[in-house]
C-alpha cells in the first residue's frame, strides 16, 4: 500500500507540474459555517455559549482573523430546547450578552466580541438540544445529556492537613463524569512592612487534572502536597516589603462529560511526527462542542453548606518553613511570637 501510494502522489503531482492552467486555488468554495461551544453546569443558573462562524478568503488569516465581521454573526438566532423522555418541556432563548468580560489580546480580534447566554435551572434527567439558525442556511444543532449528581468524600474537616507528603483525595462517581479537574484557592492576606494598616487579601489558584482508567462507586487521588507547595514557591515572589498571613483554603471539583473528555483526547498534543488530527465536533451542519460539566464543593453532608478550609498545626508550619516556601514571606503567629523563613533559617520575633 505504501508503494501504490508513493506512486499516486509521484502521478498527481505530475500532472500538477505538466499542467497548462499555472493558476492553484487552494480555498474551496466558501460556506457558512457556525462555530458552537457551550459547557453547560447543573451548579449554575447562568449558562454561556459561544457562538460565530468559520471564516475563508484570500488574505492572511493574521488579518482576517482581525476583522469582526469575519468572526461574528449579524443576523443568527439561537434557543436550547430541554427534552424529557423526548418530549418537549422548556425552551430558552440563547441572548446576546449586554457586557461580555473583556478578552486578552490575541490573534483574533477582540472588538466586537459577542457572547451568548441563556438562565435555566438545569433538570438532571433531561437532555439538551441547542438550535442556531441562520437565513437560508441549514439549522446547526447539538444535544447533550448532563453529568450526574456526585459529593467529595474526602476532605471534609475544616482541619486541612497538607503537612505529610500526600493526601488522599475522594469522590463519587457520577454519572457520564470521566475527566476531573480540581481547583484550590489559597486566599492570604498581604502586609506592608512599614504600614501594618496597608493590607490586601489575594488568592492563588492551583489546577490539576485527573482521568481515571476504571471508574469503581468511590474515585480516589493522591494529592502530592511536594507538588503544591513547589507550585506556590514557583509562583510567589519573594517581595521583601510585605508579609503574608494565611486565611483560608477553598476548593472545587468539576467533573466533565464523556464527550467533553473524547473532545480533549482528540485535541491533545501529539508527539509523533503526523501532526494532523481528525475534527471532533457534536454540532450538526456546524463544529465546536455543546456538552456539559458539573461544579461541586466541599460541604457538610448535613447541611450543604461549603466547607471553607483552614490549616492544621503542621500544614501552617509547612506554609512558611518549607523549602519552596522559604523566603516566600509567609508568617506564621501563635500566642508567644511571630516567625518566618528567610535565607533557610527561622527567625522569630515578640
Amino acid at each position: 500500500m505504501a508503494r501504490k501510494h508513493s506512486l499516486f502522489t509521484l502521478g498527481f503531482i505530475a500532472v500538477i507540474l505538466t499542467s497548462c492552467n499555472n493558476e492553484l486555488k487552494v480555498n474551496a468554495p466558501w460556506r457558512d459555517i457556525p462555530v458552537i461551544y457551550a459547557l453547560l453546569d447543573p451548579a449554575q443558573d447562568t449558562h454561556f455559549v459561544r457562538i460565530h462562524k468559520a471564516f475563508l478568503g484570500d488574505k492572511p488569516v493574521t488579518e482576517m482573523a482581525s476583522i469582526p465581521d469575519s468572526l461574528y454573526y449579524t443576523n443568527m438566532t439561537a434557543v436550547v430546547e430541554e427534552y424529557v423522555d423526548k418530549q418537549l418541556t422548556r425552551t430558552f432563548p440563547v441572548l446576546l450578552h449586554p457586557n461580555p468580560p473583556r478578552l486578552n489580546p490575541g490573534i483574533f480580534t477582540t472588538d466586537g466580541y459577542k457572547l451568548y447566554y441563556f438562565n435555566a435551572q438545569l433538570n438532571n434527567n433531561a437532555t439538551y438540544k441547542i438550535i442556531v439558525s441562520r437565513p437560508g442556511e441549514p439549522d446547526a444543532m447539538a444535544t447533550t445529556t448532563l453529568v450526574g449528581p456526585y459529593r467529595i468524600v474526602r476532605p471534609v474537616t475544616q482541619q486541612l492537613n497538607l503537612a505529610g507528603r500526600s493526601s488522599d483525595f475522594a469522590w463519587t462517581k457520577p454519572d457520564r463524569g470521566t475527566i476531573f479537574t480540581w481547583e484550590l484557592d489559597l486566599y492570604y492576606l498581604e502586609q506592608k512592612v512599614n504600614n501594618p494598616l496597608d493590607t490586601v487579601t489575594k488568592v492563588i489558584t492551583y489546577v490539576f487534572n485527573h482521568e481515571p482508567t476504571n471508574f469503581p462507586a468511590q474515585l480516589n487521588y493522591t494529592f502530592s502536597t511536594d507538588q503544591y507547595f513547589a507550585f506556590l514557591g514557583a509562583n510567589l515572589d519573594s517581595d521583601p516589603s510585605v508579609y503574608r498571613f494565611f486565611r483560608r483554603m477553598r476548593m472545587r471539583l468539576v467533573a466533565g462529560h464523556e464527550t467533553m473528555a473524547q473532545f480533549i483526547k482528540v485535541n491533545a498534543p501529539t508527539g509523533g511526527i503526523v501532526q494532523e488530527r481528525p475534527l471532533f465536533t457534536n454540532v450538526e451542519n456546524g463544529v465546536g462542542l455543546f456538552s456539559s460539566r458539573r461544579t461541586v464543593v466541599p460541604s457538610n453532608i448535613n447541611t450543604g453548606q461549603e466547607i471553607v478550609f483552614d490549616f492544621d498545626q503542621g500544614t501552617q508550619i509547612r506554609l512558611y518553613s518549607d523549602p519552596a516556601m522559604c523566603g516566600k514571606r509567609f508568617v506564621r503567629v501563635t500566642a508567644v511570637d511571630s516567625c518566618i523563613c528567610q535565607d533557610g533559617n527561622i527567625v522569630c520575633w515578640r
